[in-house]
């Protein structure tokens, strides 16, 4: 019984040893990023600042569009998922409900795209 374990360890330890690791390939996508900062009104005298985001691909993909607007030394943060077909424009907005318009202080907006396929 002990050599049937014994064996059975050994086949086990070097099946381990033996396997190659599954390739990863990695994905050359060219995006199109256009992105516009905006006024969102939210009652006649309210608004706040939003980011109308225009998206394209060379390939189908799925990405995640991480928007921070940073205004009067705060840093608001938001994100949008896209699901991309190839050549295909897509549209969403990001609306930064938290962070109201005073008049003559501009924003700083940054982004990236996160793969999430």
């Amino acid at each position: 019984m002990k050599l049937f374990v014994y064996a059975a360890a050994a086949v086990l330890a070097l099946a381990q040893c033996t396997t190659t690791e599954p390739e990863t390939v990695e994905k050359n996508v060219n995006f199109e990023v256009i992105t516009t900062l905006m006024p969102y009104l939210i009652t006649a005298e309210d608004s706040v600042h939003s980011a109308k985001v225009t998206l394209s691909s060379d390939v189908d993909t799925v990405v995640n569009y991480v928007a921070t607007l940073t205004y009067q030394g705060i840093a608001y943060r938001d994100s949008l998922p896209f699901t991309l077909t190839a050549g295909q424009p897509v549209k969403g907005r990001i609306i930064f409900s938290e962070c109201p318009i005073v008049a003559g202080e501009k924003p700083t907006l940054t982004s990236t795209l996160k793969p999430l396929d």
